[in-house]
C-alpha cells in the first residue's frame, strides 16, 4: 500500500472506532486512546528516518566546448547597442521634459507640497493627493483613502547643495537608514500604490472569477473554456468610484497554463 492508502485507512478507522464508541455509550478515555494510536499510526508514515537522504539539486551541465558563455551586458553595453553616447543623454532628458511640462511640474508641485508638511507640520494637497503631518509620520493620502508612510522625515541638503526630503526606510542594501527622496521619486511612489490600489479593485469586481494569482497589472483567472475573456477584460476596466474620470481599459488572452501573451 502506499501512503495514501495507508493514511485513508487509517482515517476510515479512526471514524469507524468513533461511531462504535458513540453508539456503545463507552466513555471518552476510550476514543481518546484510539485517536493516539491513529496518530502514531500517521507519524509513522510521513516520519523520515536518520538514513534518508534528500535528492539533491543538480549542477547544470557544463556548456560543449563549442558553445559560447551567454554575455553579461551591462548598462553601458545597452547605451552602446542602442547607439547612445554619455554625451546624448541629458539632450534626451531635457527633450522628454520639454515634451511634457504638465507632467514636470506636477513632481515639483508634489515636491513642494511635502516639504510644507514637513516644515510647517499642517496638511497640505496637490490635485487628488494630500500630505499630513501625524505623529512623526510623513502621510500620502491615496484617492482610495489608502496611506502611504514615511518615517521619521525632515528636510536635508542633497548633493547639489539643495533642499531634500529624507526619511528612514530600507535602503539598496537593506540596512535601515535614511533615504533621500524628492518630487519625481514620491510621484513614482504614488503612481505605483494607486495602480496596486486599481487593481485591487478590479479584483474585487471580479471576485465572482476564481483568481489564482496576479503579476504586476495582470490577473490570472481558471475558467470553464467557455468563458468570455471580453466580459472579464471589460469588468477589470471599470474605473473606481474614487478616481472617478480616470480612463480605464484592459486587455487579455487566454492560454492553457500561464505564459505571456
Amino acid at each position: 500500500m502506499n501512503d495514501k492508502k495507508d493514511l485513508s485507512t487509517i482515517l476510515d478507522e479512526i471514524i469507524k472506532s468513533g461511531d462504535e464508541i458513540i453508539k456503545s455509550g463507552k466513555n471518552i478515555l476510550s476514543c481518546a486512546e484510539v485517536v493516539i494510536k491513529s496518530l502514531n499510526d500517521m507519524k509513522a508514515i510521513f516520519s523520515v528516518s536518520d538514513k534518508t537522504t534528500l535528492p539533491q539539486k543538480k549542477e547544470s551541465a557544463p556548456l560543449p566546448s563549442n558553445v559560447a558563455e551567454p554575455k553579461k551586458y551591462s548598462f553601458e553595453d545597452v547605451r552602446g547597442i542602442m547607439g547612445l553616447s554619455e554625451d546624448e543623454l541629458p539632450g534626451l532628458v531635457e527633450s522628454w521634459r520639454n515634451s511634457n511640462p504638465n507632467i514636470v511640474q506636477y513632481w515639483w508641485d508634489i515636491d513642494n507640497a511635502a516639504k510644507t508638511a514637513i516644515k510647517q507640520r499642517i496638511t497640505t494637497k496637490v490635485g487628488i493627493i494630500s500630505f499630513l503631518w501625524k505623529g512623526g509620520m510623513l502621510f500620502a493620502e491615496l484617492p482610495s483613502g489608502r496611506h502611504l508612510s514615511y518615517v521619521k522625515p525632515r528636510i536635508g541638503e542633497n548633493q547639489f547643495g539643495g533642499e531634500s526630503i529624507t526619511y528612514m526606510g530600507n535602503d539598496s542594501t537593506k540596512h535601515w537608514s535614511r533615504i533621500e527622496s524628492y518630487g519625481p521619486k514620491i510621484v513614482e511612489n504614488l503612481v505605483q500604490a494607486i495602480s496596486r490600489d486599481i487593481l485591487c479593485y478590479s479584483m474585487q469586481t471580479l471576485s465572482s472569477c476564481f483568481i489564482v494569482g496576479h503579476v504586476h497589472d495582470e490577473l490570472i483567472i481558471e475558467c470553464n473554456p467557455g468563458v468570455d475573456f471580453h466580459v472579464v477584460c471589460e469588468q477589470m476596466g471599470r474605473t473606481p468610484p474614487w478616481i472617478s474620470g480616470l480612463l480605464l481599459r484592459a486587455d487579455g488572452y487566454e492560454c492553457q497554463f500561464y505564459q505571456k501573451d
